[in-house]
């Protein structure tokens, strides 16, 4: 049973490594340093205009590689954009 839970605990704590929360607010102003919009930064990243849609209306779980790819395009750092707690 221990192991078992063992086990559950440790692909929660996977799973959370694999994905951050993103604050819009603090993208948006990431992005408005940058003069860009969703299509400036879409064009920039790489990423597809509907994947900048979801994520600037709130899609909770983003990857970190996508983090990455963002705030790369950005020129900020990920500190900068990922929600703190």
């Amino acid at each position: 049973m221990l192991l078992m839970i063992l086990d559950s605990m440790k692909k929660h704590i996977y799973k959370e490594a694999l994905h951050m929360i993103l604050n819009k607010n603090k993208l948006k102003a990431c992005m408005a340093k940058k003069c860009y919009n969703t299509a400036d930064l879409s064009k920039e990243s790489g990423l597809s205009l509907p994947t900048i849609y979801r994520i600037m209306v709130g899609r909770r779980n983003i990857s970190i590689k996508t983090v990455g790819i963002v705030c790369k395009s950005l020129g900020v750092n990920p500190e900068d954009v990922i929600e703190s707690y």
